[in-house]
């Protein structure tokens, strides 16, 4: 797990993040800690702050978000802005990560 000590820029977050699925989730969750949120529409302003440009790409980090993130989940509304929200962990379960699993971005989990 890594642990960093803020407050971090976007600028440093896209340059020192190179997973653009890590990338979204580290700006989606500045967005809503300003915000005091649990849920945050993925807006131009997002996707920009995250440098995730086109539809390609964007659909390729959504399909990365829903397969590796547990914490997070994915709403697509057709005709309607995608929505990432903070999925709480079940009391009791030993999930304590907040992002990606480790063999998403090709690390693997220290024993």
């Amino acid at each position: 797990m890594l642990f960093l000590q803020g407050p971090l820029t976007f600028d440093w977050i896209n340059h020192s993040i190179p997973d653009p699925a890590s990338r979204l989730i580290l700006v989606a969750r500045a967005y809503m800690d300003m915000k005091s949120c649990s849920e945050l529409p993925l807006t131009a302003a997002v996707w920009e702050a995250a440098r995730i440009m086109g539809k390609d790409a964007r659909y390729r980090t959504l399909k990365a978000i829903r397969a590796n993130v547990k914490r997070y989940a994915v709403e697509t509304r057709k005709g309607r802005t995608t929505v990432l929200r903070k999925v709480h962990a079940q009391p009791g379960s030993s999930d304590e990560s907040d992002g990606m699993a480790p063999e998403a971005n090709g690390l693997k989990p220290l024993p």
